[in-house]
């Protein structure tokens, strides 16, 4: 998200997700509306070489594009489930899906 690509950040997700189509509607809004910086910590995992599921507290601060825009900082606990394709991983399912939605009514 600190590099303000939605594209860069939405190819660690599965398009097959559930709230996938969500998901990236909100990224791009919200990038196209603000830049972010973000700081993420892991409370937990579990799980193989195959599958995970990890617990992650996320910090994510935006000011907006515009000069006199809003700021706003959030954080929260997300759960995201995590398989492996290849060499790589990919976020299968993530709660709360709409902490990257742009904030409402601004």
């Amino acid at each position: 998200l600190s590099t303000s690509s939605a594209a860069d950040f939405l190819r660690h997700f599965d398009r097959r997700m559930a709230a996938y189509s969500q998901l990236e509607r909100d990224v791009y809004a919200l990038l196209n509306r603000f830049e972010a910086a973000s700081s993420v910590e892991v409370r937990g995992e579990q799980g193989d070489s195959r599958e995970r599921t990890v617990e992650v507290d996320w910090m994510l601060e935006l000011r907006s594009l515009a000069a006199t825009g809003p700021s706003e900082r959030r954080s929260a606990t997300l759960k995201a489930a995590l398989s492996r394709r290849g060499r790589a991983w990919q976020i299968t399912a993530l709660e709360p899906a709409d902490f990257f939605a742009p904030p409402r009514g601004r």
